[in-house]
């Protein structure tokens, strides 16, 4: 008995797409002292690296360090999603002044992940 036969070899077409870059911004506002607590603004802005126009909608991911974002300690995260100006702004309450960096992750669809970061002293 002969083996059964089935389609033959084929070929496939696969188109693949690089993703757009994105510029990510993190920049903090002035700190306030209201009562045992400092408040500190801070800004996260996403942009199309080529024309710059803002990201709306993009999934930002944001933690704080005291110290620095590459050795420091993590003593705050949040999570927030960009509005129709590309921006999401956090408000990092502490008890201690000190140095800290507020690092964030952006990802947006039909976008490579972008990422920035901004030191700063409350």
């Amino acid at each position: 008995m002969a083996p059964p036969h089935g389609p033959g070899p084929g070929s496939a077409s696969v188109t693949v797409s690089a993703l757009a870059g994105m510029t990510v911004t993190v920049t903090n506002g002035s700190t306030v002292r209201k009562g045992p607590n400092y408040r500190t603004p801070i800004t996260v802005a996403a942009a199309d690296a080529t024309t710059s126009a803002p990201l709306s909608g993009a999934s930002v991911a944001f933690d704080v360090f005291s110290g620095s974002c590459s050795t420091g300690t993590l003593v705050s995260s949040g999570s927030g999603t960009t509005g129709s100006n590309g921006q999401v702004t956090f408000t990092f309450t502490t008890k201690s002044q000190g140095t800290c960096c507020a690092l964030a992750t952006i990802t947006g669809s039909g976008y490579s992940t972008g990422n920035g970061q901004d030191s700063f002293t409350n």
